[in-house]
């Protein structure tokens, strides 16, 4: 079996987590929020004595040897890379994934609002279409942003203009045992080529790297050579050269930390990710990666002053009578920091910052990334094997292995049973008697249909309970595991 750099096992670890097997809580929630390593909790600790002794400012002084550690830990983590080496070009920490993501979309929109509108404006008051592309299993907060986006500028126009849309990608399709055909909720690359080609308002690609409500792992990399080759030597745009014809935007939040990421292969221009999920960082972290020319050519669309500093308050050249009123509009001077940091705020948490940076360098260090994506890769398939031979149990998109990859991530019902109930019983000992293996409990998490509506709606798909492992569970686990469901699904 394979091994990590402290030689542990992948699928098999009968020399540690003993008492996890015989009792306690065990966490099948990782893509929720995974427990911290011990590192990451003394790191926050010590850095909150040291406000509590020196005050917020004076700590954040202290450690900003550390704080500058930590964005370059994240652009280890994604290889990001930036012109002058500093990391802080490309990456923006900041407190979710779906603010990273949102602050992400909502810039590269507005660019690309302002660009179309000039283009119907040069062509004579017709109406111009933008389209924006995401992935079937796309979370739902990234698509009601974008859909409020599209919705709010067409209520704008009146009769000219410019028109949004907001498309799916299908998923690609296979035929299962009896014959039927079925959707994986993998973007289908073929399709997506074809609709990049024809259709030359797309401005956007939006893509969930792994989605919420199920295992399936999207092929980014493919998609990111599509986008590419789109956009070429083409690029438009009226504030920079830098402005691509087709933006490309990763949801990354529950593959960091769990898989390999690589920005440089992805080809992305923006990728967001969560702290609090498969990195085991603490609540209120992520953190945005902008390749840095894009970043440069973009306007943040929420600002303040430290990402968007003033510079000095002058009229016609002169500095203004501030004992009179002043036009703000006409006197003031800005600019925008470089890079990445224009997306980040003046305030924040930086004891989370440093707890995160310390999630990150276990992961990388202590641990090894391939190790860990070995271990939820494998875990996920023999728990989506054990699950799919049982009765009334349900996997979702249990797709076959030549025709898509999976993760650590698996989602399922059982018939007759709702998932929230599922849940809670699991919490549960079932039963104490003499054949039980093991009075441990699991912690496991429910999937709303509507958290990723276009998939949902196309599989009718119901409440889903989902069991999302990391290296840190074990084959033990597992097997003890649905050794409790089938008790509980009879």
């Amino acid at each position: 079996m394979a091994s990590n750099r402290r030689g542990m096992e992948i699928i098999s670890s009968n020399d540690r987590d003993e008492d996890m097997v015989g009792g306690g809580v065990v966490h099948f929630n990782n893509a929720g929020a995974s427990p911290s390593p011990p590192i990451v909790v003394e790191t926050i600790i010590a850095h909150l004595n040291d406000e509590t002794e020196n005050g917020g400012y004076l700590a954040a002084a202290r450690a900003k040897p550390r704080l500058d550690r930590v964005y370059a830990s994240v652009a280890r983590l994604v290889n990001a890379k930036s012109g002058g080496g500093d990391p802080r070009r490309v990456i923006a920490l900041v407190e979710s994934a779906t603010v990273a993501w949102t602050r992400i979309f909502y810039s590269m929109a507005e660019q690309l609002a302002r660009s179309a509108e000039e283009e119907a404006r040069i062509a004579g008051g017709n109406v111009v279409q933008r389209t924006i592309l995401m992935s079937e299993a796309e979370y739902a907060a990234n698509v009601v942003a974008a859909v409020k986006f599209a919705r709010e500028k067409n209520d704008q126009i009146k009769g000219e203009g410019v028109l949004w849309k907001v498309l799916t990608i299908p998923s690609t399709l296979y035929v299962d045992e009896s014959g039927k055909e079925e959707i994986t909720g993998i973007v289908d690359t073929v399709a997506l080529r074809k609709m990049v080609a024809q259709d030359k308002s797309i401005c956007m690609v939006c893509c969930t790297h792994i989605p919420t409500n199920s295992g399936i792992i999207n092929p980014v990399e493919e998609i990111g050579n599509i986008v590419s080759t789109v956009n070429g030597e083409d690029r438009a745009g009226t504030d920079s050269a830098a402005i691509p014809k087709v933006f490309y935007l990763v949801d990354a939040c529950q593959s960091a930390g769990q898989i390999g990421l690589d920005v440089q292969k992805i080809k992305c221009h923006a990728l967001a990710a969560s702290g609090r999920k498969y990195l085991r960082g603490p609540r209120g972290t992520g953190f945005l990666y902008v390749r840095e020319d894009i970043a440069n050519a973009l306007k943040p669309h929420h600002v303040d002053h430290a990402c968007c500093p003033v510079r000095k308050l002058e009229e016609d050249g002169k500095v203004v009578d501030l004992t009179a009123s002043v036009d703000l509009t006409a006197s003031f001077d800005h600019t925008y920091l470089q890079g990445a940091s224009r997306f980040e705020f003046w305030e924040s948490s930086i004891a989370n910052k440093l707890g995160l940076g310390s999630a990150i360098e276990y992961a990388l260090d202590e641990v090894g990334m391939d190790f860990i994506e070995k271990s939820c890769c494998s875990l996920g398939r023999q728990l989506r094997a054990r699950l799919s031979f049982m009765n009334r149990v349900s996997v979702y998109h249990d797709v076959p292995f030549d025709k898509g990859s999976q993760c650590g991530i698996v989602t399922f019902s059982i018939h007759g049973i709702e998932s929230e109930r599922v849940k809670e019983s699991m919490l549960l000992y079932l039963d104490e008697s003499p054949e039980t293996t093991s009075r441990s409990i699991f912690e496991l998490s429910v999937v709303p249909a509507t958290s990723t509506p276009a998939d949902s709606a196309k599989m009718l798909a119901v409440d889903l309970v989902r069991a999302s492992l990391s290296y840190e569970n074990t084959l033990e686990q597992v097997n003890c595991f649905c050794e409790k469901l089938e008790k509980l699904s009879k």
